[in-house]
This record gives structure tokens, C-alpha cells and sequence, in this order.
């Protein structure tokens, strides 16, 4: 299914979401013959998701309705099925589990195009990652709640500015900090910069992404977890009972990132030279 995906241009993590949101549709008869034709949709059927992935790219069949994502695919639906489709802002949502991670959930809530893992990749943590010049609760707990708000907002001024480098973002499951990087562009460039600039232009360009978004018409009420993440625990495994505190996270987030009521304040573009 990877494969195929990749040859057909499609994204795997969407492609996937919004397969699995056919099946939980299917399951809780919302998704008729009509819609479905001849596909078992019957929970992992192997041959009905590499047909799925197929009639999404070629935009035929049921498809046709998934390949607008999940958000719209519950529009069309209706009958409850918002409930089954994990996305923030109409992007689904990756397999890296805010439940498991709770930093991951700042970071989806506020994702300037929506749930993207990579907006701060601060689930590399949970394999004993410390960037040096980034903050990480003492001690780290990827349970606990408290100090994710900050985490999810420094890394994700780390993550934007390498965007802007061309580096890949998986540098930093490697230990590669904003030092290293800044050390990288100053023997390449003859730029004299350091990691606290360099994270500094990551913050620059996420709060002028925030505004772009504002003009779009995103508020802080599209900062919001699906209720399956925030209110519905797991029920097994090595996360089970835990969920995002996502008052406490999102109060914290705000208030690191110098926002008011979820927008970049005045002073806060002084401060970044965006005024």
C-alpha cells in the first residue's frame, strides 16, 4: 500500500486515514452498497485497500469522496461520522500519538496547515532526545502535561526555520541541535549566526505563518485536538488512560508563544521586527 501510494502520488498518512474512516463509517452503517459498490469493507481488508488507494487516485468510486479527506468525507456523510474523522484543520491526523506523546498535541492543535508530526518532531524525545538550546521538562515525562506547552512551541521554531535551511527535519532525531545547524550555515554561508538566532528566525517565520492563516480565517478555535485524542483514552499498551491536560497545554503554549487569544500580539511583532 506504501508503494503504491508513493507511485501514485498520494500521501500514505492521509491515503491511510481516510481508509480507516471508510471501515469505521462502513461499521457503523453509514456507508452503503451504493457507496461502497463491490468492496468488502469488513475492518483491514488487505484487498479492498489497495483497491481504496487506487480509486482515490484515479478519483473513482467511494474514492472519489475520500480523496477530499476526511473532513469533507463526514461532511458528505453526515450522521455522526465527524467522529471518525481525525484531522485539525482538515488535515489528518499521523500515527504519532498524542496520548503517548502529550507535546504532540499542542503541536497538531496548532499546526499551521493542521496535524503534521514533523511541525515540531518532538516525539523524538520519547527515545531520549535533548536539543541542546530547546526546551524538555525536568524531568521528562511524555505522560505528563505540564511544561508540553512550551516544548511543542520551541521546537516547532526549530523545525519551521529548517524548512527554510533545506535540511531535513529527521536531523533531529539524530542530535543535531540549532548550534550544530547555526555551526553549518556560518562555515557554508560566512553568515555569522548562532543557535539562538537561528531559532529566533524559525519563530519569525511561524508567527508570520500564523498571520497568513489569520487572514485565511483560522482562529483559535481551529487549535483543537478531535475528540477521539482529547477526551477518549486507550484503552491498552503503554499510554492506556492517558490523555492530553489540553487547557493546561494550550494555556501554556499561548503564553511561551506570546499570543492573545490565539494570535500574535503587538508587541510580540515589535519584538520579531514584523510590526
Amino acid at each position: 500500500a506504501n508503494e503504491r501510494c508513493n507511485r501514485l502520488g498520494l500521501d500514505t498518512i492521509s491515503s491511510s486515514a481516510a481508509i480507516a474512516f471508510a471501515f469505521e463509517a462502513s461499521e457503523r452503517g453509514l456507508i452503503g452498497p451504493e457507496l461502497a459498490g463491490d468492496l468488502d469493507l469488513s475492518w483491514g481488508n488487505a484487498e479492498t485497500i489497495l483497491a481504496l488507494v487506487d480509486q482515490i487516485a484515479a478519483g473513482e468510486g467511494l474514492g472519489r469522496l475520500l480523496g477530499q479527506g476526511v473532513r469533507a468525507a463526514a461532511g458528505a456523510l453526515g450522521g455522526g461520522s465527524d467522529a471518525y474523522a481525525t484531522h485539525v484543520k482538515g488535515m489528518e491526523i499521523p500515527y504519532h500519538d498524542p496520548r503517548a506523546e502529550t507535546s504532540m498535541a499542542a503541536n497538531y492543535a496548532t499546526g499551521t496547515r493542521g496535524a503534521c508530526h514533523l511541525s515540531s518532531l518532538t516525539y523524538a524525545a520519547m527515545w531520549g532526545n535533548k536539543l541542546e538550546g530547546l526546551y524538555l521538562p525536568d524531568p521528562y515525562n511524555q505522560h505528563s502535561s505540564a511544561g508540553k506547552g512550551r516544548m511543542a512551541a520551541e521546537w516547532q521554531n526549530f523545525m519551521t526555520v529548517l524548512n527554510a535551511v533545506g535540511i531535513c527535519k529527521l536531523v533531529a532525531k539524530t542530535y543535531v541541535d540549532p548550534g550544530r545547524v547555526s555551526s553549518w550555515i556560518a562555515a557554508g554561508f560566512g553568515w555569522d549566526i548562532d543557535g539562538p538566532e537561528l531559532v529566533r528566525a524559525g519563530e519569525r517565520i511561524f508567527n508570520l505563518q500564523r498571520l497568513i492563516d489569520a487572514r485565511l480565517g483560522v482562529t483559535m478555535a481551529d487549535d483543537v485536538l478531535p475528540a477521539r485524542l482529547a477526551a477518549e483514552a486507550r484503552p491498552d499498551g503503554g499510554s492506556a488512560g492517558v490523555l492530553p491536560d489540553m487547557p493546561l497545554i494550550m494555556e501554556e503554549y499561548y503564553a511561551t508563544r506570546g499570543w492573545i487569544d490565539g494570535m500574535p500580539a503587538p508587541p510580540k511583532l515589535l519584538e520579531l521586527g514584523l510590526a
